[in-house]
């Protein structure tokens, strides 16, 4: 499965956070495009990326409910990608993050969470890879 990470980014060539690092350290041959647009989908090399990896399917997160991933989110979905958005169990249910989830799903957004996501990649507990997934979710439970 093809990965990218786009990171907003509030001045350019700002030094890397402890969230890039992380995230590097995860994905080490994945490239992070740092970005100033809000809505990822109004930088050109972030479009150019998705297009290129010829995927109709997207599985989107952010930091919570947070603009960036939510603009993106429902822009993609009128470009007519479907849309996978991870989001905490524990999002707190305000009145907007509501009004926010709510504009997703209608927008045509698939609400997700990390555990869900988790089951629904890895398919078979047979599989190598079980007890990883498995510790995953004990740390944090």
């Amino acid at each position: 499965m093809p990965a990218l990470i786009s990171l907003l980014r509030t001045e350019k060539g700002s030094r890397r956070g402890v969230l890039e690092q992380k995230l590097h350290s995860l994905f080490p041959a994945v490239p992070i495009l740092p970005r100033t647009e809000t809505n990822a989908w109004e930088h050109c090399d972030f479009v150019g990326a998705i297009r290129q990896t010829k995927c109709q399917s997207l599985i989107l997160a952010g930091i919570g409910l947070d603009p960036a991933a939510v603009f993106t989110a429902l822009t993609a979905v009128s470009q007519g990608y479907q849309v996978f958005m991870v989001i905490g169990e524990e999002e707190e249910k305000t009145v907007v993050t509501e009004s926010v989830i709510q504009q997703m799903i209608l927008a045509g957004v698939c609400l997700i969470s990390w555990k869900t996501l988790a089951f629904v990649l890895h398919r078979d507990w047979c599989l190598p890879t079980s007890s990883s997934v498995l510790d995953l979710f004990s740390e944090y439970e």
